[in-house]
């Protein structure tokens, strides 16, 4: 009984030290700073809401244009493997290097897409965009903050 006794004072110490250390070093250290591990209950306040990325967006498809222009990810009855996250990534790379003006990045992203992603289904009309989106808004209405475009291209004029 005795050991349960000091077991049980030494357990209801190191919730208090633990509680007290945790109040002195949030008063003491920035708002947003944490010290792992006495802070773990707020790491979502420290997550941004605002993201970015760039996007294909489909404008025309043999020739019949998208009222209104469709994201790669949207269209699965053009695409049926719109979901897979290569696309995406290349996106990333061809937006990154529109954004930075080198020819032959953007030379190389771009034929690896069209070669890999986009052919068979007639001349397509696409373009890169730079969009930036609320995280939970865009989970809840798939609205975005902002979209950028940066280029525009078509497989018929793929560069060799």
């Amino acid at each position: 009984m005795q050991a349960y006794r000091r077991v049980k004072a030494l357990v209801a110490v190191v919730l208090c030290g633990y509680a007290v250390a945790a109040v002195v070093l949030k008063a003491s250290l920035r708002h947003e700073a944490e010290v792992f591990p006495v802070f773990a209950w707020s790491v979502f306040t420290t997550v941004p809401a605002e993201n970015a990325e760039y996007a294909l967006r489909i404008l025309a498809v043999a020739g019949d244009a998208l009222d209104p222009p469709r994201f790669y990810e949207e269209v699965p009855s053009f695409f049926p493997e719109s979901q897979r996250v290569e696309v995406f990534w290349i996106a990333q790379r061809l937006g990154r290097a529109l954004d930075s003006g080198d020819v032959e990045r953007i030379r190389a992203h771009r034929l690896l897409l069209e070669r890999q992603h986009l052919r068979g289904r007639g001349t397509l009309q696409y373009e890169i965009v730079h969009r930036t989106f609320n995280t939970l808004a865009r989970w809840s209405t798939g609205q975005f903050k902002s979209i950028r475009p940066l280029a525009t291209f078509s497989t018929e004029r793929t560069a060799q």
